[in-house]
């Protein structure tokens, strides 16, 4: 037999090991002024020998008394079944034991296991080897009448007498070596015929206990009962059944393989196991709970140095008030390693947490803690907390230090959540109150723009289609870009650049912004917004791509006069690069002059303004490459994307802005919606720009709102659907309830495909039917509905409309429940966005609605209800002792205004038999 370990239950301080003899040990701290055999535990624990026990040499299992009296009482298990319960006699190293008493079966067999009732401690049950037609499973007690033999073998009555649960016998105290005491009948006898490998006496029930036999069944037994198991369960994980000591209705076994296979079972549900935990190369060989430490196992393995474990991590939605229920637990695995030698057996210490005591096979013993596993989360609010074992640690800053210029993106998320961004603000100048990013308000200016051309003018049917889609001319009738044309009217003018213009284009440019008419207004009043933005360089190089050098000089000289009277104005040009730039511009000819353009390129190599290179670039290109505009990147993608459809051909167009659209989505750039619109293109530039950022509020919003003018392929993409729907998670962790709430409505109402279905209806308890199925008038007769827009006037339903049998009494005022509300027809002219709500209350009155609690099934009218608990904490039902209103946990943490936080159930109960109410 291998060493074996096993920590006193009641004894911080003392352990024995077993094999060839049974050996008690004493832990110290430190090993001076120690007499006899000293061994090293560990760096800081010593173990010193107090007694031995070298006559027992049919040992194959021990039990340790559960309490403290008798001092360090055995009981152990023979080969031939005979179980011992004897204790160390003294403090002298070598003895034999004290009195002894000896618990023999009818027929010899080997003792599996044995174990004491943790509560009535005078009862041990042992586990045998099969034999045919007896028994295997007993439970002695070991404070019956006994009979005692002496060494002549004489038999006499014993002169102790018998003891109640949990106290003392005098027998058990320290006696003379030549007496044993002689057991009778065991108090019961379970599992004929077949073999019990473990038993565990369940810590609380202290009559039942569990069992593996015959490596098939795990059975557990009632003692009030004896005739047949309680519950039992097919497995072959019949080895080391351990009830976990902080849920008693959770045992765990273990196949030994291999495959060794771990299997956690909850005796409620006994039909198949939790979990299984396997080990595929491994042949298990022991398991135990950790006596302090919440769903913590730990398995050791044949020929293994490591001790295996498992933190079993479970989740429990409900209260104490009411019933409660568990999720699906989860298994974190992880080793500690005690020793560079196999580990024969290990013993949890039973007060210390996480301390273990391991002995290997050549019998070397270690002492050592077991280290807590560290996890880190953030909460919704930004707070970091650790967590290890039993303690909590919670990193807050105090005071808080101010907030970089760039905030965290969950800090802008939330704020911009609480103002309402792309809900209760949408129009484009309530959104640049909350975002300062430029690229998001590029993206909700043009959506906005979008809106305008699809509300005005003979573009009213225009989607939110990208510039890529106009000009493949996707959008245009048979599905076929019209050829462009140049336009003559500019070749009058000064420029000598070829001007391009079709229908997509004109589109286009529409979309850019520089489609000046009767939607965008005129170019003069562009450059003048422009201008009051302090964008004087793109004004000027705007003006100049529209022909009009003439704007383009004007616009300079007054980013001159501004630069040289406010130094605090937005341009970063000097004022003297103003005043250079206008000079050139009106030197400017048709006839190519060499000198000039000479003085103009060295002059654009000298300037850092992006606008106004390009302004220069463009005047002194002869032939046809704008390279140097087009891939400019400081120049904004409206502008180069306009410029391209102004003075590009058709080929070279259309290159342009797929290349350029490729790139946007590679970079995940918002102002590449400017080229996909809501396409598929669309969703892949939104996925990068959500890996790169994490902003899920701004890809949500844009799509919501852009509903339901998309493809359909959008909306029922998945990566769509998880960021709104991740979005709406978020919303709910930061407990804007009412953020997600408004959420919700603005989306079901942009998106008529979303028809949300009936959560809730009451149905009669009789006929099984909804008392809404058949009341009120019907849709086909309009007049009558004008009678019932007041409140008063509406009939009420008293009765289910099937079996006409009457709903529940109020549990205050005894009337029929009964409410106009109950009526399916909507009212005409309810504007849902309205800021204030009394339209809609004045209709469906909150006070007649039906009210119950969940647990107890009681309520009445909400107003009845709400009234009662203002004064009352229980139930108005007399004798009933339930707190309703305490048990709805949200609504007493975040309480909000009137009477909507009641969090109230219409389930209905009265005394006499009427229909109830049942939630679906």
């Amino acid at each position: 037999m291998k060493p074996q370990v096993l920590w006193s239950p009641h004894s911080p301080d003392r352990f024995i090991t077993f094999g060839k003899d049974i050996r008690l040990y004493k832990s110290v701290t430190s090993q001076e002024n120690s007499r006899g055999q000293v061994l090293q535990l560990s760096d800081k624990s010593h173990a010193l020998l107090s007694s031995v026990i070298n006559d027992d040499q049919l040992l194959k299992c021990i039990a340790w008394y559960p309490h403290t009296e008798p001092d360090d009482l055995l009981a152990i298990g023979q080969s031939n079944g005979r179980v011992i319960v004897t204790s160390f006699a003294n403090e002298n190293i070598q003895s034999d034991c004290g009195l002894r008493r000896e618990f023999v079966p009818r027929h010899p067999r080997q003792c599996n296991s044995l174990a004491w009732n943790p509560v009535a401690s005078n009862l041990l049950a042992a586990g045998l080897d099969k034999v045919r037609n007896d028994v295997s499973l007993m439970v002695w007690d070991i404070n019956v009448q006994l009979t005692v033999r002496d060494i002549s073998g004489q038999e006499k009555p014993s002169r102790h007498s018998t003891v109640q649960s949990g106290k003392q016998s005098p027998i058990m105290g320290p006696g003379i070596s030549e007496s044993t005491t002689i057991g009778n009948r065991p108090l019961a006898e379970l599992a004929t015929s077949e073999p019990t490998l473990s038993l565990a006496w369940f810590p609380r029930e202290h009559n039942c206990l569990i069992a593996g036999q015959a490596q098939k069944y795990l059975r557990v037994f009632d003692l009030r009962d004896t005739s047949k198991p309680h519950s039992a369960a097919v497995t072959k994980a019949v080895y080391g059944v351990s009830v976990d000591p902080h849920i008693e209705h959770r045992v765990a076994s273990f196949s030994e393989g291999p495959p060794g296979i771990v299997c956690i079972w909850d005796i409620r549900n006994f039909e198949k196991p939790l979990m299984t935990l396997a080990q595929p190369s491994n042949i298990i060989t022991n398991l135990a709970w950790s006596p302090t430490r919440f769903g913590l196992l730990s398995t050791i393995a044949r020929d293994s140095s490591v001790v295996q474990l498992y933190d079993i991590q479970h989740a429990q939605l409900g209260s104490s008030a009411y019933n409660s229920y568990e999720l699906d637990a989860s298994v974190i695995e992880r080793s500690a390693k005690s020793s560079k030698t196999d580990i024969s057996s290990f013993s949890w210490h039973p007060t210390h947490e996480n301390r273990m005591l391991t002995i290997s096979s050549n019998g070397s013993l270690s002492d050592f803690t077991i280290f807590e596993r560290i996890s880190v989360a953030w909460s919704p609010s930004s707070q970091l907390t650790f967590g290890c074992g039993k303690h909590l640690l919670d990193c807050t800053q105090d005071p808080p230090e101010p907030l970089s210029d760039e905030e965290d993106i969950s800090f802008l998320m939330k704020k911009r959540a609480i103002a309402g961004y792309g809900v209760d603000l949408i129009q484009l100048d309530e959104i640049s109150n909350v975002i300062q990013d430029p690229k998001v308000l590029k993206l909700w200016s043009w959506y906005h723009q979008v809106e305008r051309l699809r509300n005005q003018g003979k573009r009213k049917g225009f989607n939110f289609y990208g510039i890529k889609t106009v000009i493949s001319g996707e959008t245009s009738q048979g599905g076929v870009c019209s050829k462009s044309k140049i336009e003559q009217s500019y070749q009058e003018q000064r420029l000598r650049a070829k001007v391009y213009c079709s229908e997509e284009r004109q589109t286009a440019l529409s979309l850019c912004g520089w489609d000046f008419g009767e939607v965008n207004g005129t170019l003069a009043d562009f450059l003048k917004q422009l201008q009051m933005k302090g964008m004087y360089e793109r004004a000027a190089t705007i003006a100049l791509f529209n022909n009009d050098i003439r704007q383009a000089i004007d616009i300079l000289s007054a980013a001159s006069k501004a630069a040289t009277t406010n130094p605090n104005h937005n341009s970063k040009v000097p004022g003297m690069v103003f005043n250079m730039v206008a000079m050139a511009l009106s030197g400017y000819t048709v006839e190519k002059e060499a000198l000039w353009r000479q003085m103009c390129r060295k002059l654009c190599s000298e300037i850092e303004s992006p606008y106004l290179r390009a302004a220069f670039t463009f005047l002194t290109t002869e032939d046809g490459n704008f390279d140097n505009i087009l891939n400019e990147s400081r120049i904004e993608v409206e502008d180069r994307v306009a410029f391209a459809c102004k003075f590009l051909p058709d080929n070279k167009l259309a290159s342009y802005i797929n290349n350029l659209t490729a790139k946007m989505i590679e970079k995940g750039d918002l102002n590449g919606i400017l080229l996909t619109g809501m396409t598929q293109d669309c969703v892949d530039l939104l996925e990068k720009y959500v890996n790169r950022t994490t902003d899920i509020q701004t890809a949500s919003l844009i799509i919501i709102n852009s509903s339901p003018n998309i493809p359909p392929e959008i909306a029922k993409d998945s990566r769509v659907n998880t960021w709104i729907q991740s979005y709406r998670n978020l919303l709910d962790m930061w407990r804007l309830w009412h953020q997600r709430a408004k959420l919700d409505i603005h989306y079901s109402l942009r998106d008529n495909s979303l028809k949300p279905p009936q959560q809730v209806f009451v149905t009669c308890n009789f006929c099984g039917n909804s008392i809404l199925s058949s009341s009120g008038p019907s849709d086909s007769r309009p007049r009558k509905i004008a009678q019932y827009n007041n409140p008063s006037n509406r009939p009420k339903v008293m009765g289910c409309p099937g079996c006409r049998k009457p709903l529940p009494r109020c549990s205050l005022c005894l009337v029929h429940m009964g409410t106009p509300s109950t009526l399916p027809q909507k009212p005409p002219n309810i504007d849902l966005n309205a800021e204030k709500p009394k339209t809609v209350r004045s209709i469906n009155q909150f006070s007649n609605w039906f009210t119950w609690c969940q647990s107890c099934r009681h309520g009445g009218h909400a107003n009845h209800i709400i009234d009662w608990f203002r004064e009352h904490s229980e139930c108005p039902v007399t004798s009933c002792p339930c707190h309703c209103m305490k048990l709805d946990s949200v609504a007493m943490a975040t309480p909000t205004e009137g009477a909507d936080s009641t969090k109230s159930s219409p389930v209905l109960s009265t005394k006499e038999k009427q229909p109830s109410l049942t939630q679906h």
